[in-house]
This record gives C-alpha cells, sequence and structure tokens, in this order.
C-alpha cells in the first residue's frame, strides 16, 4: 500500500531497509500497473483494496456478543463474511510542480460490519478490519489526512492520522488486518495510549542510521470528531529513537518510544477493548515500548523482502492505563521463492497483563490474554492473493474456554 512516513510514531516501529544487491523486478500488484505507474510519474500514487472475509470460531465461548451489538457487527459464534474497501492517496508536491519536499496522504475507509471484531471473550480483536474504522459500519471515513514535508534529514509532518498506515512500511506488524496479520495484538499492538486516529504534529530528525523523533496528538480517539474540543481533555506527547542498519549483513532495526498523556482517564473502548467505560487514576497513564527487528534470510526475488524476526515489548506505569505489560514477536517473510513472488506467511504470538484498576472497572476476574496467530498468503496473481488464517487464544477472563478462530481473506488490488 502507499507509504507513509514512520520516523516519529506513537508506537516505535522499525522500517525495513531495502538490500544494496542490485535484484530483478517483480510485476507491481493492480489490475492496472500501467496506469498506476503513469500516475505515480505525475505524482499521485493510488492504491484501491477490495477485501472479503469468512471467519468462524470453533472453540470458545459466546462472551464477545454484547460488545458486538453495541458496535452493531454480527453477535453469532458461527461462521460469517463480510468485506471492506480501502483506498490509499499520495501527493507528491515535487513531481506535480508545487513545491520541493512536501506530501499529502489520504486514507478513505468503509467496513460492512457483517463480522464480529470480538470473539469468545478475548480482549482483543480478532479481526482487526472488522471494528475499524471506529464508525457505523457502512459509514465512509476518511481516517488519514495529512501533511509530510522534509528538509534533508529532518520531517514533519501534521494532520489526522489513521495510526496503522504508519506502519505501512513494516514488514511484521501494520498491514491493516488486510496485508499480513489479522488480530489487533499483532497488527497494531495496543498501548492503552493511543487511540485508532490522532490530530497530531510531528517532529523527526536523522542523524546516520538514528532517526530521532517527537509527537504530540490528542488523547481522544478523532475518527468521527477531527477538531471538536480538540486538546481540551489533554495532551500526549510521544519522545521516540530508532536504529536502522545492518548487523551480520543484514538489515536490523531497534527502537524505543515513551508516551505520556495528561488525561488522567484512559476511554477503554478508544483502546479497542470490550467496553464503554473508562478506567480512572490518580497519575497520569503512560507506556514504553522496545520492539527489534532482524532479516534472517533476504529475498533474492523483491528488494527488501524476505525473512524476519521481529518482537515488541510494552511495558506502563499502572493505572489508570488498563495494560500492565505485553509482548508480541514472531516470524515473517515474503517473496521466498522465485516461483512465487507475491506468498508470504507469519507466525506470531502475544502475550498482555492488566492493571488491578481494570479488574475494578470491569468488576470481573483477569488473567493473561495469550494468543497465537498463523497466515499464509497465496499470491494468485499480482493484485489477487488468498489467506487462510488460524488462531488459537486463551481469553484473559477468568474461567474462559480456549478459542479457536479459522478464516480465510481474499484481497484485490486496483
Amino acid at each position: 500500500m502507499v507509504g507513509a512516513h514512520a520516523a516519529a510514531l506513537p508506537i516505535a516501529t522499525g522500517q525495513p531497509i531495502a538490500s544494496a544487491t542490485k535484484q530483478p523486478q517483480t510485476a507491481i500488484p493492480s489490475i492496472a500497473p500501467d496506469l498506476k505507474q503513469q500516475l505515480e510519474r505525475s505524482g499521485i500514487k493510488l492504491d484501491l483494496v477490495l477485501t472479503g472475509f469468512a471467519q468462524g470460531q470453533i472453540t470458545g465461548s459466546d462472551d464477545s456478543a454484547t460488545i458486538n451489538a453495541l458496535t452493531n457487527r454480527a453477535t453469532g459464534t458461527g461462521t460469517d463474511g463480510s468485506g471492506r474497501f480501502d483506498a490509499l492517496l499520495e501527493f507528491d508536491s515535487t513531481r506535480l510542480g508545487l513545491w520541493r519536499g512536501g506530501h499529502i496522504n489520504a486514507h478513505v475507509e468503509v467496513e460492512g460490519g457483517g463480522l464480529p471484531g470480538w470473539r469468545g471473550g478475548a480482549f482483543w480483536p480478532v479481526n482487526t478490519a472488522a471494528i475499524l474504522p471506529l464508525t457505523e459500519p457502512g459509514q465512509w471515513s476518511l481516517s488519514s489526512l495529512y501533511l509530510r514535508q522534509r528538509w534533508g534529514g529532518t520531517r514533519l509532518m501534521v494532520g489526522k492520522v489513521n495510526v496503522i498506515d504508519l506502519q505501512a512500511q513494516n514488514p511484521f506488524f501494520g498491514g491493516w488486518g488486510l496485508d499480513r496479520f489479522q488480530n489487533l495484538a499483532l497488527v497494531l499492538p495496543p498501548t492503552g495510549v493511543t487511540p485508532a486516529t490522532l490530530m497530531s504534529g510531528s517532529i523527526s530528525q536523522q542523524i546516520g542510521e538514528v532517526t530521532l523523533g517527537a509527537m504530540a496528538f490528542d488523547p481522544n480517539d478523532r475518527t468521527q470528531n477531527s477538531f471538536d474540543r480538540l486538546f481540551e481533555d489533554g495532551l500526549n506527547i510521544s519522545l521516540s529513537a530508532q536504529w536502522n542498519g545492518r548487523l551480520w549483513q543484514r538489515s536490523s532495526n531497534l527502537g524505543i518510544a515513551y508516551i505520556l498523556s495528561t488525561m488522567k482517564s484512559v476511554s477503554l473502548e478508544e483502546t479497542y477493548l470490550p467496553s464503554e467505560l473508562r478506567q480512572r487514576g490518580l497519575i497520569s497513564p503512560s507506556n514504553l515500548t522496545v520492539n527489534v527487528g532482524h532479516q534472517v534470510w533476504p529475498s533474492s526475488v523483491r528488494p527488501g523482502k524476505g525473512i524476519g524476526v521481529y518482537g515488541r515489548v510494552g511495558l506502563t506505569g499502572g493505572d489508570p492505563n488498563p495494560i500492565q505489560s505485553s509482548l508480541a514477536m514472531g516470524i515473517s517473510g515474503e517473496a521466498m521463492w522465485q516461483s512465487r513472488p507475491f506468498d508470504g506467511f507469519g507466525v506470531g504470538v502475544y502475550l498482555y497483563n492488566w492493571t488491578s484498576g481494570l479488574e475494578t472497572t470491569l468488576q470481573s476476574a483477569l488473567l493473561q490474554e495469550v494468543g497465537l496467530e498463523m497466515y499464509y498468503n497465496l499470491g494468485l496473481t499480482p493484485w489477487l492473493t488468498l489467506t487462510p488464517n488460524l488462531q488459537v487464544i486463551q481469553p484473559a477472563s477468568a474461567g474462559a474456554p480456549l478459542l479457536t478462530v479459522l478464516g480465510i481473506r481474499s484481497r484485490i488490488r486496483f
């Protein structure tokens, strides 16, 4: 999908580094590659994606029916289907003859609502694409519209930002639930202090292989109300440092990010937890994230692709953040074989621990939530991909049975 600025993020993220070795080019993943090339040469990148889902619950409870009903999504435990459409636009001010170093990004999306986002009492949605954007099903949303400007190694970004868009170049996390993993804990590991859509401004400076960044954003989700009461409830600040380089002649990265909020409460719904309540505390919520990534086998088929191992650890200051600590890690690969340049796979695991305040807010005993997800992208053509997906989760709710979810995803890129 259309690339995005990722130097100063509220969540530390590693970006892949293309191999310096000259490698063969493959077809553009689009039904109309020639048209996309012509548009890009003129300064317009356009990516249109139509995605369909079928997903069923094999084992587990029906404890997620209430939150799915509140968000007007399917409430059953059987097999359901749905779809969504995403349009990503990027305008290059230099190629358009306007000014040098500027880009304007936009993301328009709509989701059908026929698929449960949450299942089996698990706290994190098993299908990220089924709950985002945070609007009524079938309602179109402009989830991103922001300006990026670059002066040498300095980058500025300001506007409305879909956080997952900032993970576009990440080879493991990110992907919108359309490209790789579907569980939110592996698409965009929640921090407890980062809403889905930000009104934000950020600046970053690259110094050699290290990028230092700072971001300020409204603590409330801005999917539907971009400017109403902007910053009236407080301010979130993110500071980050990211190293992208080579280790053992392979692309590697290491990053750290710290977020602090001045608002002494957290909306559980806006942090994707299945509740409309707010968790309150005596101190400001915070989150510290460390991420690592290393490419163990570079692809000879597509530049920058290959097989890598990745991980992310999160720690918080406790209440009112509902999350105490977290871990997400795994292995993923793309373009492993010359004959299958658009195939890919991923295996990821995650673990979340909760603060005592969340148990008090929900009035329920909680355990760790632990999950495993596996997928395989079968690239039938450069523009058509089928993806079987399996998730096995031990939900956080005490006494909840093991949850098993099986599904298949189809994705068409125009």
